[in-house]
């Protein structure tokens, strides 16, 4: 079971896709509705708060993978691994869908320095 900061609760399941699917809506989801955003201030602070929340969650979340790693290193690789190929397919997907690049060539000649996280 992955546990996060505000005591949320998301059960493993043997099917990574839905379980990493599940986490990050999980992750997204209660770091937006979390009781330290603030909701008088602006957007852009809002907005802030929420981006901290969600790394806040997932540092939360990294630490338990690490925990459970020690204990199962087989199931820490494939949530490691399942984390580093959904990512890789939603860069893809968005890479592909921009035209930014072509899914083939090595990311310098796409022209874009900004960083992806």
């Amino acid at each position: 079971m992955i546990k996060l900061k505000n005591g949320f609760e998301l059960p493993y399941n043997r099917d990574i896709d839905a379980f990493l699917n599940s986490l990050a809506q999980s992750i997204i989801r209660e770091s937006i509705h979390s009781s330290l955003i603030p909701r008088d201030t602006s957007e852009d602070i809002r907005n802030e708060a929420v981006l901290r929340e969600i790394m806040d969650n997932c540092i939360y979340v990294t630490h338990q993978v690490f925990e459970l790693f020690k204990k199962d290193e087989n199931a820490g690789k494939l949530l490691a691994t399942g984390f580093l190929f959904n990512f890789v397919i939603l860069l893809f997907q968005t890479m592909e869908g921009s035209g930014a690049s072509s899914p083939g060539a090595p990311a310098s000649e796409s022209g874009d320095p900004e960083t992806t996280h």
